[in-house]
Formats: structure tokens, sequence, C-alpha cells
């Protein structure tokens, strides 16, 4: 994938993150260093990378309160999309790529010189069958694991878990087809064992059929040996007919040849047993409810209640008419005395102050109250008013006798309706009877005189089913006559059964020896895959516990290795540090700091990388790689990064000014086909960053010096 310029050329961000503005930033180096001051939008450049080839930023998605918070759009933006555009170098080809979106969703338009444009998933498909074309390997494991390493997941590989750590290393390393293979292997394995298991279900569904068949053979066979002749059975219906009550009819004089003659013959009886069972019980339930009523009343009795209650409503009648005639003759008693005393109240005033007779003096209010006193207390009021009342307790006690007479007409009535009603049950009754007895056929009842006769005895209930039984046996002999034609057929039946079961035993026999074959494959094939791995992993451990030992964070843990296992025949990878002096192993995110834990990361990043080869992609992107690591061997980093600036393009952010400079120098040119360029980001405001961009010139030497390693 390398080729002879630079594979990142360009990039344009505007309204993202720390963008507001439209920004341009020339990367057509092999080393470009950005360096500034935190806060100042570093992290933002590398986030605008990341975002245009994957289209999400992982690392911020943990950070937000809810969902709907905005961590792509510019702030200052905020309503907008926004848009990174990325100008790519691969093998040749020049690819544009220009994603704009917001945290919701983003468009990818993918771009190749002489080709129209792709959108959408178009567009991420054929980026990524030119980043990552090689199978098992995807953009975004190839970008995590070998080409961006960010502050904030520099650790994720330390803390993934163990056989997802193993899948990224074996795939890395190129052993994705034996991943394969083995998942092949397993996944034909299951696939045989569950063949196998429909097999053996089939066969023990034969063997149940077969099973069934055998014991319908041996039913029939016994039935062949025990036989009742149809004589016998006819015999029993004979003294069946002849014992038949007098009150039933059995019109059998030519007993039955067939069976479903027979069989009809038995209908017949058990239609008639039913019959006669439910006006039994129709029978029982009249009786019942007529010992539970009372004695019926004559119709005297009801005329007589009729004529009662026509006196209590004359009664009532005259008390109401009486009383409304005293009501009349009170309000206009009530109103004259009123009369009479107004009058004499306005008379009052025309009295003088004085009797002429006494001389006492006279208070009008005073006589006035004494008129209307003695007005109300007349006589004649109170006699009317007495009467009154008199007459209300007449229409009272009219009215009650008026309400018993009615309440003991109803129950007559009732009584007299209860029993009209049983009357008419019993002729319902006696008619249906009457209409079993029209009804005729060969089992019948003949004519009785009512429901009593026949229905009192269980004689006729047992009589009937015991006729029953024995058409029916007589049925059951005459079906079995042709039993040897039923037995061979059940004989034939028995031998496709078994032949079907022989089939499905060795179909099943075939398939399990399957099975065990590719159950074998499938542990091989593990076995072989640890093997293998083993061996490229031994290959690749050197160069992890180089890069540790370059950077060297520990006093004590100077080696690095990663633990190689099998758990439930899955790989696992585990990593450990190592005390050489103490020979004593210990896991990094234990007993490590912080920084000293995102160095042991770092050097598994970088080696991952290298070891990759073509598999990996053709740029590194490190943002801020001391920002956690103030153990770090400096020195020794700038020189890993020249060796990483020889076969990919490196771009490299830093907060360390001297750490800057040193990168200045490491990765400046020697005459070699490089070049290399700071993009120096001096502030930030609302706008966006403020970036200055400088080439390092070359630095070169007549002699190269030759450093030479114990």
């Amino acid at each position: 994938m390398i080729s002879s310029e630079p594979p990142i050329r360009r990039v344009t961000i505007e309204a993202f993150r720390g963008f507001r503005d439209r920004q341009e930033f020339d990367l057509s180096a092999w080393a470009v260093i950005v360096a500034g001051p935190n806060g100042t939008g570093k992290t933002s450049m590398f986030d605008a990378i990341q975002w245009a080839l994957l289209g999400k930023i992982e690392r911020l998605e943990g950070h937000r309160a809810r969902r709907n918070v905005e961590h792509i759009v510019n702030q200052y933006r905020l309503g907008d999309r926004a848009t990174v555009e990325l100008e790519l170098s691969i093998r040749g080809q020049r690819l544009l790529l220009r994603r704009s979106g917001d945290h919701r969703e983003s468009t990818l338009e993918y771009t190749e010189s002489g080709r129209e444009s792709l959108f959408g998933n178009e567009a991420e498909q054929a980026l990524n069958s030119v980043l990552a074309p090689h199978e098992g390997i995807t953009l975004d494991m190839a970008l995590t694991t070998s080409g961006l390493l960010q502050q904030d997941v520099m650790r994720a590989v330390l803390e993934a878990k163990p056989a997802e750590r193993y899948r990224h290393i074996s795939t890395v390393l190129g052993l994705s087809d034996l991943e394969d293979f083995e998942d092949a292997a397993k996944s034909a394995a299951k696939d045989a064992a569950d063949l196998a298991e429909v097999a053996r279900t089939e066969r023990e569904s034969a063997a149940v059929a077969l099973e069934g068949a055998r014991q319908q053979q041996q039913r029939l066979e016994d039935q062949e040996l025990v036989l009742a002749p149809v004589e016998i059975a006819l015999a029993e219906l004979r003294e069946m007919v002849e014992r038949a009550p007098p009150f039933l009819a059995i019109d059998i004089q030519d007993p039955p040849r067939t069976a479903p003659e027979a069989a009809a013959l038995a209908r017949e009886a058990g239609r008639l047993q039913e019959r006669m069972r439910q006006l039994r019980d129709e029978r029982d339930a009249f009786e019942s409810d007529r010992e539970n009523l009372t004695p019926e009343p004559h119709e005297s009795e009801e005329r007589a209640r009729e004529q009662a209650v026509r006196k209590a409503e004359e009664s009532l009648l005259e008390a109401g008419q009486a009383k409304r005639q005293i009501s009349a003759a009170l309000e206009a008693a009530e109103r004259a005395t009123e009369e009479v005393a107004r009058l004499a109240a306005a008379a009052i005033p025309l009295l003088s102050t004085s009797c002429p007779v006494c001389g006492q003096t006279i208070d009008p209010a005073e006589v006035e109250r004494e008129l209307r006193t003695r007005a109300e207390t007349s006589e004649n009021l109170l006699r009317l008013r007495q009467s009154l009342d008199e007459s209300v307790t007449k229409e009272s006690v009219a009215k009650a006798a008026h309400e018993a007479a009615l309440a003991e007409l109803d129950s007559i009535r009732s009584s007299r309706r209860a029993w009209a009603n049983l009357s008419e049950r019993g002729r319902q009754l006696d008619q249906e009877l009457a209409t079993l007895v029209a009804d005729g056929g060969p089992v019948r009842v003949r004519t009785v005189q009512s429901s009593q006769q026949g229905l009192d005895e269980d004689a006729t209930t047992n009589y009937l089913a015991g006729l029953r039984r024995a058409l029916l046996e007589l049925a059951d002999v005459l079906q079995r006559g042709p039993a040897k034609g039923e037995l061979q057929r059940s004989a034939a039946q028995v031998r496709n059964f078994e032949e079907a079961l022989n089939s499905r035993n060795g179909r099943l026999e075939e398939i399990a020896q399957r099975a065990t074959s590719f159950k074998s494959l499938a542990d091989a094939s593990v076995d072989a895959r640890v093997e293998v791995t083993q061996e490229r992993f031994a290959a690749v451990q050197p160069l992890v516990a180089d890069i540790y030992s370059r950077l060297d964070p520990h006093p004590a843990f100077k080696s690095i290795e990663f633990e190689l296992d099998t758990y439930y025949r899955r790989g696992t990878t585990s990593p450990l540090v190592k005390d050489v002096v103490e020979d004593i192993l210990a896991d990094p995110l234990v007993i490590f700091s912080t920084s000293q834990a995102n160095i042991a990361a770092l050097s598994y990043f970088l080696a991952m990388g290298w070891t990759a080869g073509e598999r990996s992609l053709p740029f590194v992107l490190l943002d801020d790689p001391l920002q956690s690591m103030d153990d770090v061997n400096v020195l020794g980093f700038s020189d890993l990064c020249r060796h990483i600036r020889s076969n990919r393009q490196l771009v490299i952010s830093t907060h360390e000014k001297r750490f800057a400079d040193l990168l200045r120098r490491k990765l400046a040119s020697r005459g070699e086909a490089t070049t290399a360029l700071v993009l120096n980001f001096v502030a930030w405001d609302r706008s966006g960053p403020s970036v200055e961009r400088t080439l390092i010139e070359p630095q070169l030497v007549e002699q190269p010096i030759r450093l030479v390693r114990s």
C-alpha cells in the first residue's frame, strides 16, 4: 500500500468540533508534527480524520450525558452540518472523501479520479475495500489497532476482553484464515451433529411405528384365536328380545347379518334409552315442583278477593272525597277569618287614642294582635281542623286495607298461575311420551296411558342398555368376520416398518460417523491454530519487548509479553510485564500507574502496526502520546518515530515544546526521499484554531554516524 507520495494529502474542516470556520491543512509530508498548547484544537483535527473515515468518534459516546447532546457540530454552528474533506493518495490513485452530518447521522461521498462519485453505503464499502482490502479486517479494526492512537483510548487494547484481543492479534498477524477454517470446521461439525440428531429422531419415530404395528398384529392374532361365533351373539340377542318388558315393542324377527345393521339397531336402542331417561328426569322434576306448591286455591276464592279489593277501593275513594271536602271548607273559613282580621286592622287607625267610656289609652298594635288571635281560635275553625285530621286518618286506614286486599289477590292469582303452568307441563310430558310411542321403529314404546307407566322402574333403562350392548357385541363379531385379510395387511405393514427402520439405522450410523469425523477435524484445527498462533506470536513478542524496552517506563518491570492460552477451545491473550531479576510476572493494569500502563499500550500499538505489514494502514496518527506518559524515554520514542516514518506516513501531535523540537531534529530528512512539516497550533478563538505551517529543512551529513548496540 506504500506509494511514492504521502497517503494523506489534505484535510479540510468546517463546523466540526473546535472548527467553526472552514480551514484547510496541507499534510503532504511523510512526517507531520502537530504542536501547540492544550486546548488549541489539535485533537479536533485528529477527530475530524477519524470521523471522515468511520463516521463516528467512539471515545466520545460514553461522555455524553444525553443521547441528543451534539458532539460533532461546532457549538457556534448548531443547526448546521459539519463537513470534513479528506484527500488521499492510495497506490498512486487520488481519492476524495467528503463526509457531512451531525451526531445523529452522516453521509459519505467517495470519489476516485476519473470515476463517478459514490454515496452512502456504496461509498462506505468502497472506502473499506481500498483501505482494508484483506478479509477479516475492517477499517474500524485497522484504524483503532494500528492506525490511530488517541490519549483517551490508549489503554483500550489492554482493557479489552482476552478473546477480543486474541482475535485482533491473530487477524493482524495474518492468521484469520486459520480462524475461518476453524469456524468452518466447527460449523460443519455442528451441522453434522444436528443432522445426526434429526436422523436419531427419525429412527426413534420408525421404531415407535414398528412397535405399534407389531402390537396391532398381535392383537389381531389374539382376536383370531378367541373370536366368538356369530350364532352365540345371535342367541344372546334373541334371549334379550324375549325378555322385553310389556310396554316395549322389539320388532327384530330377522336378526341382522351385517355389522352396519346391528350397529344401526344398537343406535336405535341407545336413542330410546336416552329419551326415556330424559322423560323420567322431567317427570321427577314435575313431581317435585307439584309437592312444593301450596294447595291450589278455588276460583271462588279469587272472586271473593276481587270483591274485597273493589270494596276497599270504594272506601278509599269515599275517604279521599271527604278529606277534600273538609279541606276546601277549612280553606274558605281561614280566608274569611283573615278578611275580618284585615278589616278590623284597617278600622283601628280610625279609633281615637283613648277610650270614650273609661278614658284608658288605646294601643292599635295590641288591639290588632288580639283581633287576629281571636279570629284564628274561633270555634268554627277548630271544628273544621279536627274533622280534617279525622278524614286523613280514615283515608290512611282505607289505603292500607286496599293494599292488603291487592296483596292477597296477587297471591291467589300467582298460585293459580303456578298450578296452571304445572298442569301444562304435565300435558306436555304426556304429549312427548305419546310422540315417542308414535315414532315407531324396530325398538319402540307401546301405547301407554300416561307418563307414569313405563317411567317408574329402572328396569326399563337397564333393559335398553343390555339390548344395546348385545347389538354392539353382535356388530363387533360381524365386523371381525373378515379379520384374516386385516391380519395379512397388518403383517405387510410390519414388514414395511422393519425395512424403514433398517434404512434409518444405516443412515444414522453414516451421519454419526461423519459427525465424529467433523468433530475430530474441528478439535485438530483448534490444536493446529493454537500451535501456529503460538509460533507466529512468539515471533512478534521480541518486537513488542524491544519497543517497550526503548520507552523503559518502570524501574523493575523491564520486559513485556503477552500470554497466549486456550479457554473453552477459544484463544485468549493477556498482557504481562516481567521483572527479569526476580522472575515475577504481573498484570500492568493492576500494578502500573496510568502513565506506565499507557506506555505498555503504546508498545503493543506500534508493534501491531509494524507486524501487520501490507494489512496495516499506510499512515499512523498519534494524538499527543506523551500526554499521560510522564515517565517515557523521550529520546527512545523519538527514534521509534523515525522508524515509523520510514515506511508509513506519521502524523503526531504534542503539547510539549521540548518534545516538538526534538521531533523536528529526529524527523528531518537526511537525504532520504521524505519530507517533514510542522503545524503549529498557536491559539484558539471562537472561529477556530490559528495554525502556522512550516516545512522542516533537511539535515544532511557527509558521513552518517553508525550506532552500535551491545
